[in-house]
């Protein structure tokens, strides 16, 4: 573009396979000719460490654009408004989840999103979508669970529930999984008290993100649960997880896998504990 060799629009570039003659799909992405343009080219087969042969052209003056998006990407997932719940693994060419829209994960399951690219410009949300937390007096669910108006634990221990009228504290929720491998795991679930059995907070959710490239504007939340029901004696669900496994990552956005408040976020005199934080 600078030499006046191709169009400032880039309405005339094209892309053909190794035989110079049959079009390949292709779609730029972030306009043409700045810091943030990416030109996608879908390549018929590539096997695993292969090279291929593909061919650039430009410099027809009258060309019509034929960038493309929904040829490039095909098999497509755009969310550009409202809600919408995941069922199961997500496998797309693009996943997207646009500004102003949440994207709620499988609840306790570990929810898998494999693309090309990853965009999540608006919420990505496994709040207390983890492992359960007590349903009656006793411990909550998953390998770090706290018991007895108990804490749940994942990336660090739950906090304690104290001694009351009601008896003493359980057990808090221990930590687990490994930080040093590519392993994640559901937030574990709250323990709960006799008092009038208020249920413990669930843990939160997890999520994979597996791409070439994953681009996090907005926010990713598997933070752990919290029941607030206006009394006491309920402990946190611990926070949940978040693994990014790509070649590149644009990250100007929130992760966050914070614990579940205690007591719904009362604090008192022989109350519960909080839910430790998770893993990203």
């Amino acid at each position: 573009i600078k030499k006046k060799r191709m169009r400032s629009d880039c309405k005339d570039f094209r892309v053909t396979s190794s035989d110079g003659v049959t079009p390949l799909s292709h779609w730029i992405e972030n306009g043409c000719n700045s810091n943030a343009t990416n030109i996608w080219v879908k390549v018929p087969s590539l096997a695993g460490a292969a090279a291929a042969t593909i061919y650039a052209y430009y410099g027809n003056s009258s060309s019509a654009s034929a960038s493309d998006f929904a040829s490039t990407f095909p098999n497509n997932y755009v969310l550009t408004n409202g809600s919408d719940t995941a069922v199961g693994p997500q496998n797309y060419d693009w996943f997207e989840v646009g500004a102003g829209t949440t994207f709620n994960t499988q609840d306790e399951a570990v929810q898998e999103i494999t693309a090309r690219k990853i965009v999540v410009a608006g919420t990505v949300n496994g709040v207390a979508r983890g492992f359960d937390g007590a349903s009656v007096k006793g411990s909550g669910q998953g390998p770090g669970a706290g018991s007895y108006k108990s804490g749940a634990g994942y990336g660090g221990a739950g906090g304690q529930g104290q001694t009351s009228a009601w008896g003493e504290g359980g057990t808090l929720g221990v930590s687990y999984g490994n930080v040093s491998s590519q392993e994640i795991h559901m937030g574990s679930g709250g323990g709960a008290s006799d008092n009038i059995q208020a249920p413990g907070g669930d843990g939160g959710g997890a999520v994979i993100f597996d791409a070439a490239e994953v681009a996090i504007p907005g926010t990713v939340t598997m933070s752990g649960g919290t029941h607030n029901t206006g009394t006491n004696q309920n402990g946190g669900g611990s926070g949940g997880g978040i693994l990014i496994l790509a070649s590149r990552v644009n990250l100007s956005g929130i992760l966050s896998v914070i614990g579940g408040d205690a007591d719904g976020g009362t604090v008192r005199a022989g109350g519960a504990g909080g839910g430790g934080g998770g893993r990203i």
